[in-house]
């Protein structure tokens, strides 16, 4: 589910990550940015380190449920890592497949899955609005 000021939005094959993420933030009761940002955005180091700072990691094993896992072009929310064949992928959800519904892993465009952990990213920490 999308929202736009307060209004359900329904965006069919075309949702977006970083539309996924913020809104389900915002809807958990994160800080979120005013206005929609994009993957680049959010991998931007000097945006947002605020209320949602990108923080240092030594090991995968650093990274907590919860956070945002942030390439140029995509974002997921972490749960946890696995591996597979002894290669990281973090088990997260993201919006943005092209697989169809299957009613477990993929609903309304939203999977819910592993994710290569490969190339270069960022980890983001939202922080909780407590106003």
């Amino acid at each position: 589910l999308y929202w736009l000021n307060n209004f359900q939005l329904i965006i069919e094959n075309t949702s977006k990550c970083n539309i996924f993420v913020l809104n389900t933030l915002f809807k958990a009761g994160y800080k979120t940015p005013k206005e929609n940002a994009l993957s680049r955005d959010l991998f931007n180091d000097e945006l947002f380190q605020d209320f949602m700072p990108i923080v240092s990691i030594t090991s995968l094993s650093d990274i907590i449920t919860g956070d945002l896992i942030v390439w140029k072009t995509h974002v997921i929310i972490f749960e946890s890592l696995v591996y597979v064949k002894e290669k990281p992928y973090a088990v997260g959800i993201w919006a943005g497949t092209s697989q169809k519904d299957n009613g477990k892993t993929i609903i309304n465009n939203v999977n819910y899955n592993k994710y290569p952990l490969k190339g270069d990213f960022k980890v983001r920490r939202p922080q909780k609005d407590f106003q």
